[in-house]
């Protein structure tokens, strides 16, 4: 099922990963999450990689609303 985001409040992101969940545990089944993290297309190579980076952290951490 594909999902596209855009902008939103933390809240917001919070309760679609927890449906998300809730609709995978309930399930019973397997399931393979494949996301895009392309996410900006104005600013230069650079602080796009530094911003990816940040973003690459925060993911691996688990930190939310970083």
């Amino acid at each position: 099922m594909p999902i596209l985001l855009s902008h939103a409040n933390a809240g917001v992101y919070r309760n679609i990963g927890i449906a998300i969940a809730k609709a995978i545990k309930d399930s019973g089944k397997g399931v393979v999450i494949v996301a895009s993290g392309d996410m900006n297309h104005y600013e230069s190579q650079k602080i796009t990689h530094t911003k990816d980076r940040q973003a690459i952290e925060s993911i691996l951490k688990l930190e939310a609303g970083n």
